[in-house]
C-alpha cells in the first residue's frame, strides 16, 4: 500500500507559495535560487507553480471580474496607443532638430 511521506522541510501557506511563484514568474531570480532561499527543492517550487495554475484555471471569473478584466484590457490597449504616439512624436521632433 502507498505510504505518504512525512513532510520534512518548512511548511508554507498557500499565500506564501503564491508569492514564491510570482517571484519565479518575474524571471529576475532562478527557480534554484528561490528554492534555496526558501529551503525547498526547485522541484517543489515548480509543483507549486503547476498547482497554482491549475487552481486559477479551475476558478471561473465572476461577472464583475469579467467586466473588470475587459475594462483593464481596454486601458492597457489605450496606454499602448499613447506610447506609440509619443514614440512617433519623439522621432518627428528629433528629425526636425537635425
Amino acid at each position: 500500500m502507498g505510504r505518504k511521506r512525512k513532510a520534512t522541510g518548512p511548511q508554507f501557506t498557500e499565500e506564501q507559495k503564491a508569492d514564491a511563484v510570482r517571484l519565479l514568474e518575474r524571471g529576475d531570480v532562478s527557480a534554484e535560487q528561490i528554492a534555496e532561499g526558501l529551503g525547498v527543492s526547485s522541484r517543489s517550487l515548480r509543483r507549486w507553480k503547476k498547482e497554482l495554475e491549475e487552481s486559477e484555471a479551475a476558478t471561473p471569473l465572476t461577472k464583475e471580474e469579467r467586466a473588470e478584466l475587459k475594462r483593464l484590457r481596454k486601458k492597457v490597449e489605450l496606454q499602448a496607443q499613447k506610447i506609440e504616439i509619443l514614440k512617433k512624436a519623439r522621432t518627428f521632433m528629433a528629425e526636425r532638430r537635425s
